[in-house]
């Protein structure tokens, strides 16, 4: 039960940081993350959207011009077939048979049925004297073949295509326009789409003898164009040369020159048409159209081997509408802006929490790393505490042992004087020896004077990062001065090397406490089991306004697989002996961040450590309280 409560507490805690109401800062921080995420993610979308709408459009295009190519070859196929099966009949032997009066007509109509029978296209095949009259004429209703008896055969003189056929020379061919059946004046219903080839026929003589007719069931050719589209390719219109529909659109669209209506292309989309009769690709609408024409005159005397194709209406015209790409800012696209916006917000308010959180997670650490640096100089002021007062013993001791004996002469002297004792010889010698003997006390305490004057500008020094010019050489040797009593009862010996005499403009207070704790280091961790060396500091000027110290030591020197963590924090060889992993950090800290310097590490098993701290002369601003900002020298 306690458990459970617990973590119910722990997760209202958390609810409590994360849903409370924002302060300024992070609703500055909100808005910026939010316009940062926004942007972004609508920038890469705008970009994928681009490139994916181009590459439909694209494709869209490809497929549409494919299925012209397509309806293309196989409309001028169909129509191209059909040419060559008139040379086919006309060749034949009942049919030339008629022409020269050999062959009854009976055969004659026989074989038309045949023919009639074998092609399903055809709707009506039939033969036209010279002066207009049907002479043979086989028609298809519905699945059967029906010749048409002598009695029902018409008079085609004035029809159209016939006049137009029959006016051509041999080896000619009539294209009639594709139009809709008329029987008897009337358009027949249900529509019938008709197309009519007509080429004039000769006897051997070369004696014009009438014209044969093919009547084709165009409804095969719409039916083809409507399956030959998909469903990334919309209908494919087809249009004579004059911009009627007579497929691929609404019924009430179609055949307007049947009856007399301007449905046409060229009255909807003028520039369209234009541009589709020119040849030019059309630019503009909301649209995208790929158009072809097609030359069915030129294809059919190709293909079908005749000299000469008259066509009515012709090129006709192949045309498929694509939708353009739908621009970025556009209804379709509404939902997923809504999302982004609600994804960017939730983006935005959760990582500026995170953010807080761990800016103020960075912030304890901070001040953790803070009060480290503080325990450590206060460590380190003990331990100067500790040599001062072993400095002091020396000088006070003696000033004291003197005192005292001076005490004693002048209180032999006073004997003397009250027993009339003295002459003038003695009283000389005891004056001198007085003399003497203040001389040295004063000499005694003036060292215990600068002894405690050194010791209170380090201990101010290392108590601030105050910045001030100093003596570095004097600066190092009062340092290890100081420290020299924390040597005296182990064989290691503290020693100072070739020092350069050079001015700093830096902080003395954390740059002694990175040399303090360079020397402690060697102390503790490069002589083990007491064994005995030297530690040396030594002190040389660089170019650049640099300095290089150095802290070196003839110790056991630091394993390879320690070297690459030394500045880790905790990290130690030596816990419960002196070692709290935290050392080398601190110095590492003060040296690459107060300092603006570098730190570099030279050591190899037994043949001890090189660690050289490598400092401006002027030291940065950073980190510098206030009192960092003063020209006046102070101290050494």
């Amino acid at each position: 039960m306690t458990r459970k409560h617990d973590m119910r507490g722990t997760l209202r805690s958390f609810l409590g940081r994360i849903v409370r109401m924002p302060t300024m800062d992070e609703w500055r921080l909100m808005l910026a993350l939010f316009a940062a995420a926004f942007t972004i993610i609508l920038l890469i979308w705008y970009v994928s959207y681009s490139v994916e709408q181009r590459l439909q459009e694209q494709r869209s295009r490809l497929q549409a011009e494919g299925a012209l190519r397509l309806a293309d070859i196989w409309v001028s196929g169909f129509i191209a077939d059909y040419a060559q099966f008139l040379n086919v009949i006309e060749d034949g032997y009942a049919f030339k048979g008629r022409l020269e009066g050999e062959v009854e007509t009976a055969a004659l109509v026989q074989d038309f049925s045949a023919w009639v029978r074998a092609k399903p296209d055809i709707a009506q095949l039939r033969y036209i004297a010279a002066d207009g009259m049907e002479q043979v004429r086989v028609d298809r209703v519905g699945d059967a073949i029906v010749p048409v008896g002598q009695s029902d055969l018409q008079d085609k003189s004035a029809r159209y295509y016939f006049q137009a056929a029959n006016s051509l020379p041999a080896g000619s061919l009539y294209l009639s326009p594709l139009d809709l059946n008329v029987e008897g004046g009337m358009i027949e219903e249900p529509w019938q789409p008709v197309l009519r080839l007509a080429a004039p026929v000769f006897t051997a003589d070369g004696v014009r003898r009438g014209v044969l007719v093919v009547n084709l069931d165009a409804s095969s050719i719409l039916v083809k164009l409507d399956l030959l589209a998909s469903p990334f390719v919309r209908r494919i219109q087809l249009l004579n040369a004059d911009g009627y529909w007579m497929g691929g659109v609404a019924r009430r669209d179609r055949w307007g020159f049947m009856f007399d209506k301007e449905t046409t292309l060229a009255v909807r989309a003028p520039e369209l048409f234009t541009d589709m009769k020119a040849g030019v690709e059309h630019q503009g609408g909301a649209q995208r159209y790929v158009f072809a024409g097609l030359p069915l005159g030129e294809t059919i005397a190709e293909d079908a081997g005749f000299e000469r194709v008259e066509t009515a209406d012709t090129p006709w015209y192949l045309l498929v509408a694509y939708p353009r790409a739908p621009a970025f800012v556009s209804s379709e696209n509404l939902p997923g802006f809504a999302v982004l916006f609600l994804a960017s917000a939730v983006f935005a308010a959760l990582a500026s929490r995170l953010i807080n959180h761990r800016r103020a997670a960075e912030a304890r650490v901070r001040a953790a790393e803070e009060r480290m640096v503080r325990i450590d100089r206060l460590a380190g002021l003990g331990g100067l505490v500790a040599g001062v007062s072993h400095e002091l013993n020396t000088p006070i001791g003696n000033a004291m042992m003197v005192a005292t004996t001076i005490d004693r002469r002048a209180e032999s002297l006073q004997e003397a004087l009250q027993e009339g004792r003295v002459g003038r010889n003695a009283f000389a010698r005891a004056l001198d020896d007085i003399r003497h003997g203040t001389r040295m006390t004063r000499e005694a305490l003036e060292g215990a004077s600068e002894i405690i004057g050194n010791f209170k500008q380090i201990a101010v020094d290392q108590a601030s990062d105050r910045r001030r010019r100093f003596s570095l050489e004097r600066y190092l040797l009062d340092t290890i001065s100081l420290l020299q009593p924390q040597f005296s009862k182990g064989n290691v010996r503290l020693v100072s090397g070739p020092m350069d005499d050079v001015r700093m403009h830096s902080c003395p207070g954390p740059l002694g406490q990175a040399v303090t704790n360079l020397i402690n280091n060697a102390r503790l961790h490069a002589f083990p089991d007491g064994a005995a060396g030297t530690v040396t500091v030594t002190a040389e000027g660089k170019d650049g306004g640099r300095v290089a110290i150095t802290v070196a030591d003839d110790g056991c020197g630091i394993a390879p697989e320690h070297r690459d963590r030394i500045f880790d924090p905790f990290f130690s060889t030596s816990f419960g002996k002196g070692g709290s992993g935290l050392g080398l950090v601190i110095v590492h800290n003060i040296v690459t961040g107060v300092l603006g310097g570098d730190i570099t590490v030279d050591s190899a098993p037994g043949a001890g450590t090189r660690i050289t701290l490598l400092i401006p002369l002027v030291s940065p601003l950073r980190g510098i309280d206030s009192n960092a900002y003063q020209t006046k020298e102070h101290g050494p």
